[in-house]
């Protein structure tokens, strides 16, 4: 408390040594303000009774100022609360607000010594041995905090004194919990200084404070052209600026929005719906586009560029004069669910190449010291000292066993673990009995014993395997699968939370892809995508294709065309009308509230006040039933689990709808992780490397397009027409052909190239957005640096690649299933070693610029039957 404070009565070291005097003149003190503050504003009490009233509250004070018991622990507000502003009670409730608050509150601080800001701190506990133990307990919890740790080291040098912990943590939990987040991430990261730490903090402030300079600027442009019913949302705008709320593990952490950016720019601060229609229709020429709008609930377009629906359309027919913030546009777009969609990989806790690359030393050396020990055993007469180094031999033996299994499951358990460390214990615990050379070979394999165990601690934790490992081709290595979900109900769907659990448990799991890593210029360069995919918007196309035939068959009166999507989100500005329409209600009756403490209500005036009151409850009755409020699940008239409801001609809504949409989410998922990485390319496997000899060979093709050879299985090519010997269709798909053949309709590919099929199509937009290139690589499935293999005849890929034939050898000798899979000596060029792809180079590219969630590109124009998308 400042020194030149004319109130302060007591200073702290006077509160444990209060006289008569002091104490008088404490209360003369508290009845200047106090007493003046009830006199003014409840004159129906009278000054006689208001002073007898203040003097009650200066005793109840002068009682917590002390310390009484049952005063000892209270604040300055809270002793005032306690004796009740006895007086203002008898007026009424009336509320301590505007200056007679400070008024009053300069009186009490008169009065009450500073005690802190109230926190969480344990009451101090009985005296005795026995009471320190919960308190110790509790002080090395909070010690334990690598956030408070942080704190006080930033802490002047006579702060961090342990003695000082009690201030320390009541001054720590005072703070914002965002910033005690912030205290314990920057403690967390590894392999950064305190100086880097300390400049990243301030760069955020920074920022922080740019932003919040930003808000107030645009507040004061809004309020001077806008009446006082237009509000501005408190919170900043970030979509985009790359502040901490965009780093979460969402697809906003590396997607922003062409919209966003273009609505920003727009110099137009208010507008009609009808205004804000044709100022969004005009933008699609800048590159919006009208997938996007739909999502976030603004607008639908139908055919010919026609508006049918949305937010704004709505707003048009309904409040066609509101007017509406560009804050509160931009607040739609920012809300899009397709922003929301938490990412998780499922992976192994090891990868194959880890394995590989410390194995061969390990089996060799294990072998070597198993020879060496059985020799020297041999030599021993001591019964009980020639068995110990026989369990010795049994553990070498059993390990690489084990080791060699890690390649293949990538996981272990903990006997495995227990197995590794205890040949190592025996192996140390017997090393002087060797010479001084064979001490050399041991040491050099309990080197080697060190990484196996710490591979095995990794092989043994908790993980979320992937599921559909096994059915991947063979080759590469730290295979996963990717997914993007929401993790939300979806008001209105048949399902609020649909699970396709024949994948994966997440809900609403909007689309997937399944990848390995592989080489192209060096091994481990290139993420390899095999397969992409979408459960729900693929169920959808199906549902809505078989319904099309339906209904060109007669079987169905509902034109397929006709059927609307629904969206949950398209009343977000409606709804955020409404509570701005609430909250200017509430301010008039605010108003009126004050007046009332200045002086008895006019008749029209008390009128209005009921008026406000009835007119609040009807308004917050339809704000309660908007069925879109976001997170909130809503019934449905299809409660089967269907996506298609035929009969209300609607179907369920999940974000990112088109094809082409949800395939470049993947693609910029994995083009985000190689930046990460360090990965240069992204590369896709063609249709007939693995994909067209399992699935639907017309869909899949025209999907994932062909690659670069000659189609010579009849499975692909029936009638041997296309040769594809000059690579013409590599990335691109055949045109098929449906003929009546007896009985039944067959259909067949034809040579004619029908056109890019639609992840390559993808690819070539994502890369022109971040000026990658887009072109062509051999994809090695093993290093080619190492020439000895072990080969799958079956799939005609090879598996494992090793440097030396000793190290193949080994590796082959103690695997447990070798059943398709043989020994063989490869050359580089080996066409068995590669398959030529598309891929994304991203070398040379901006790794920080944000890419844009709907930029580029349009819906990719393929007849192909049950996977056409709807949009």
């Amino acid at each position: 408390m400042a020194e030149n404070d004319s109130n302060v009565i007591l200073d702290y070291d006077e509160i444990a040594n209060l006289d008569d005097a002091k104490l008088e003149e404490a209360k003369k003190k508290f009845q200047d303000t106090a007493y003046t503050m009830v006199r003014d504003v409840t004159p129906v009490v009278g000054e006689l009774q208001s002073y007898k009233y203040a003097m009650q509250d200066a005793e109840t004070l002068a009682k917590a100022a002390r310390g009484e018991e049952g005063y000892d622990d209270m604040t300055p507000i809270e002793a005032l609360g306690y004796a009740g502003l006895t007086a203002l009670g008898v007026a009424g409730t009336i509320p301590l607000v505007g200056p007679v608050a400070k008024y009053a509150a300069k009186g009490i601080r008169s009065l009450m010594p500073k005690r802190g800001q109230r926190t969480l701190e344990p009451a101090q506990p009985p005296r005795g041995a026995e009471s320190q133990e919960p308190l110790e307990a509790f002080q090395r919890t909070i010690r334990e905090d690598p956030g408070f740790n942080y704190f006080v080291s930033q802490l002047p040098q006579y702060r961090q004194d342990p003695g000082r912990f009690g201030d320390n943590y009541r001054e720590y939990i005072a703070l914002p919990e965002d910033m005690r987040n912030t205290y314990r991430d920057i403690a967390a990261a590894p392999g950064r200084s305190l100086t880097k730490q300390i400049e990243e903090g301030i760069e955020v402030t920074k920022q922080m404070n740019q932003i919040d300079k930003n808000r107030k600027n645009f507040d004061a442009k809004v309020n001077a052209n806008s009446s006082r019913a237009l509000t501005v949302p408190q919170a900043p705008l970030t979509f985009g600026k790359g502040l901490r709320a965009n780093q979460d593990n969402t697809t906003r952490s590396y997607l922003g929005s062409v919209a966003f950016d273009e609505v920003n720019k727009l110099p137009t601060e208010l507008a009609t719906p009808q205004e804000w229609m044709g100022l969004l229709k005009g933008l699609r020429n800048k590159g919006v586009k009208s997938e996007e709008l739909s999502d976030a609930g603004l607008l639908d377009f139908g055919k010919g560029n026609e508006i049918v629906g949305g937010d704004l359309y709505n707003l048009s027919k309904e409040q066609p004069k509101v007017k509406i913030t560009k804050s509160e546009i931009l607040s739609a777009l920012e809300s899009n669910p397709a922003y929301r969609m938490k990412i998780k990989d499922y992976q192994m806790p090891l990868n194959t190449q880890e394995i590989l690359d410390v194995y061969p030393t390990f089996a060799k050396l294990s072998r070597d010291v198993d020879s060496m020990i059985l020799k020297k055993s041999t030599e021993i007469e001591d019964i009980a000292a020639r068995s110990n180094l026989t369990a010795i031999t049994n553990g070498l033996n059993t390990d690489r066993g084990i080791f060699n299994d890690l390649a293949s499951s990538l996981s272990t358990n903990r006997n495995n673990l227990n197995s590794l460390k205890q040949t190592k214990r025996r192996l140390t615990e017997v090393i002087d009995q060797f010479k001084d050379n064979d001490k050399l070979m041991v040491r050099a394999l309990l080197e080697e014993y060190d990484k196996a165990i710490n591979l095995a601690e990794k092989g043994i934790r908790a993980t979320d395997a992937p599921r559909h490992q096994g059915t991947f081709p063979a080759g590469g290595f730290d295979y996963k699968e990717k997914l993007l979900y929401l993790d939300e109900p979806i008001p209105g769907n048949s399902v609020s939370k649909r699970v396709y659990s024949v994948h994966f448990n997440e809900p609403n799991n909007v689309t997937f892809v399944r990848y390995d890593t592989r080489g192209v210029d060096n091994y481990g360069d290139t993420y390899f995508m095999v397969e992409l995919q979408s459960d729900p918007h693929q169920s959808l196309t199906k549902s809505g294709s078989q319904h099309f035939k339906d209904y060109r068959a007669g079987d169905s009166t509902v034109n397929p065309f006709d059927m609307k999507r629904k969206n949950p989100y398209s009343k977000n500005i409606r709804f955020r009308i409404k509570k701005r329409e609430i909250q200017d209600l509430l301010d008039e009756q605010a108003a009126i509230n004050k007046v009332a403490m200045d002086r008895p209500l006019a008749p029209p005036e008390l009128e209005r006040l009921d008026t406000l009151m009835k007119e609040i409850k009807v308004k917050e009755r339809e704000l309660n039933r908007m069925p879109a409020r976001q997170g909130t699940a809503q019934s449905s008239s299809y409660e089967t689990g269907t996506l298609y409801d035929t009969d209300a001609k609607t179907y369920d809504y999940f974000p990112m709808g088109n094809e082409s949409t949800w395939v470049k989410a993947n693609v910029r998922s994995l083009v985000s992780d190689a930046r990460k990485e360090g990965k240069r390319y992204v590369a896709l496997a063609p249709a007939d490397f693995f994909q067209m000899n399992i699935n639907n060979k017309q869909k899949i093709e025209q999907f994932y397009g062909l690659g670069n050879k000659e189609l010579d299985n009849k499975f692909l090519d029936p009638d041997g027409k296309f040769l594809n010997k000059d690579g013409k269709g590599f990335g691109k798909y055949r045109i098929w052909e449906t003929k009546q053949v007896g009985d039944r309709r067959v259909t067949n590919p034809t040579d004619k190239i029908g056109g890019t099929a639609v992840v390559p199509k993808a690819m070539q937009e994502v890369a022109k957005e971040l000026g990658a290139k887009y072109t062509t690589k051999k994809v090695y499935h093993t290093d080619a640096k190492k020439p000895y293999k072990i080969f799958d005849s079956e799939k005609n890929i090879p598996v494992y690649a090793f440097e030396k034939q000793y190290q193949m050898e080994e590796f082959f000798d103690n695997m447990n299933y070798r059943s398709g899979l043989e020994k063989i000596k490869m050359d580089a060029d080996d066409p068995r070693n590669f398959v030529e792809s598309i891929v994304i180079d991203l070398q040379g590219t901006n790794k920080k610029a944000k890419m844009k969630a709907y930029k580029l590109g349009g819906f990719v124009q393929v007849d192909r039957s049950n996977f056409a998308p709807l949009f």
